[in-house]
């Protein structure tokens, strides 16, 4: 299987401008647009697994990024979710500095493998100056989806 966004990402699961006053509301939010999107998945389920998942360590990478992952009871295969925030949000980041570009990922439980290497991808895009920067410039979701998809190198499995 190919490891993408192209993948695990929809332009229905893409937002701009998503208004969350901290870490807690973004991860709430973001569970919402999963389960709003993805067959057999709870809202409420998603959330207290990102949660859990938070605490073990922050997902926020540093330089404004953050991608909590989770492991769920779904069905649909991986599934990702990109948001760029209204204003920028404390998230316990390994640089201290405040979030403001989300990538939440969803893996049905027993995808284990598949989970890791998608995170994998996704530091070592969101890594990248150029490609954050080109999301950040995004005007609205469409071209957030673009930006995020354009030049998405797959990596074999």
């Amino acid at each position: 299987m190919d490891v993408s966004i192209k993948n695990i990402l929809t332009p229905e699961r893409t937002r701009v401008g998503v208004d969350v006053a901290d870490k807690v509301a973004a991860l709430g939010r973001l569970s919402e647009l999963l389960a709003a999107q993805v067959a057999g998945a709870d809202a409420s389920e998603v959330r207290d697994a990102f949660l859990a998942r938070e605490e073990l360590g922050s997902t926020g990478i540093g330089d404004g990024m953050a991608i909590p992952h989770c492991r769920v009871n779904c069905s649909g295969g991986i599934c990702g979710v990109l948001v760029r925030l209204a204003a920028p949000i404390d998230f316990d980041s390994i640089d201290r500095g405040p979030v403001d570009l989300i990538f939440a990922v969803m893996t049905p439980e027993g995808e284990s493998e598949q989970h890791l290497q998608t995170l994998a991808m996704l530091a070592q895009r969101f890594n990248q100056h150029e490609f954050r920067r080109t999301l950040r410039e995004a005007v609205d979701e469409r071209a957030l989806y673009e930006a995020a998809v354009a030049d998405d190198p797959a990596v074999r499995s």
